[in-house]
């Protein structure tokens, strides 16, 4: 699998609150993206920090039936790995205040997290979701 991602700065901002990487190992893919809230202070520079901090944890992540308790160890190490580099540079802690989303995939599947206040969507060519779609609530830092 190959995995590739941009991100692109909207028209409103003067700084991109938005970070994006990508990466594979061995045995799985995958994407992790922070969208920075605009109301917030140095969100870019906090976007950054979550995504980097959550690519360190990723190897944490299990595709398949114990998901669920490995997002929730990977949100909250990335978030405390995240806060304590804020910390170091004496930025206010709400330049985390972003949505984290993580996307992992192996030969077994994928696992896909949101973590803040965004969605996840997925859509198959000729299928209709509304009404056969599985919600699952995300995990929320507030």
């Amino acid at each position: 699998m190959n995995t590739n991602s941009a991100f692109y700065i909207g028209r409103g901002h003067l700084v991109c609150q938005d970070y994006v990487i990508s990466g594979q190992s061995d045995d799985a893919c995958y994407v992790i993206l922070a969208d920075g809230c605009s109301s917030s202070p140095d969100t870019d520079i906090g976007a950054r920090f979550l995504v980097k901090a959550a690519e360190s944890f990723i190897y944490q992540i299990q595709v398949g039936p114990k998901a669920l308790p490995s997002l929730e160890r990977y949100h909250q190490q990335s978030v405390q790995f995240a806060s304590l580099s804020s910390k170091f540079l004496k930025l206010d802690p709400s330049c985390l205040d972003a949505t984290l989303l993580t996307i992992k995939a192996d030969k077994n599947g994928f696992v896909a997290s949101c973590y803040g206040d965004g969605v996840i969507a997925l859509a198959r060519k000729g299928t209709n979701f509304p009404g056969k779609a599985k919600l699952v609530p995300s995990i929320t830092n507030g």
